[in-house]
């Protein structure tokens, strides 16, 4: 292709890329008040419970990004990305997988909706 990345990229500055940026931003949600915390919190717990916080970003963004594409709002979304991230901290590499007694599937030996519903409880409801 024949193209230089000032001519690849001159129309995106337009009038009608303006007025759609203005459409999508009068859109929006006007913004949260809520401070969604991590699952860890420090104390005699959660201190010892972080490992390596290596992966807990990438953790949060994937629970954040599932939550989000199955229609949860952007707080329940942040509980899931928190929760997602404290299986990806609690040990060094990839969270274990399993199963229960009961077949639930279990990351590090915790069923993740039984974690997901404390932490709900926790933070109080959404």
């Amino acid at each position: 292709m024949d193209m230089d990345i000032a001519s690849l990229f001159a129309g995106l500055l337009t009038e009608d890329i303006e007025a759609e940026r203005e459409q999508l931003a009068a859109e929006a949600d006007p913004g949260i008040d809520r401070w969604i915390p991590a699952y860890f919190q420090g104390g005699e717990e959660g201190e010892h419970k972080v490992v390596d916080p290596t992966g807990g970003g990438n953790g949060f963004l994937g629970g954040l990004a599932v939550a989000l594409a199955r229609g949860k709002s952007i707080e329940e979304a942040a509980v899931w990305g928190s929760v997602a991230a404290s299986f990806a901290i609690e040990q060094v590499g990839v969270p274990v997988l399993g199963a229960n007694d009961c077949g639930q599937e279990t990351w590090n030996g915790v069923v993740v909706q039984d974690r997901l519903e404390e932490f709900k409880t926790r933070i109080g409801t959404l």
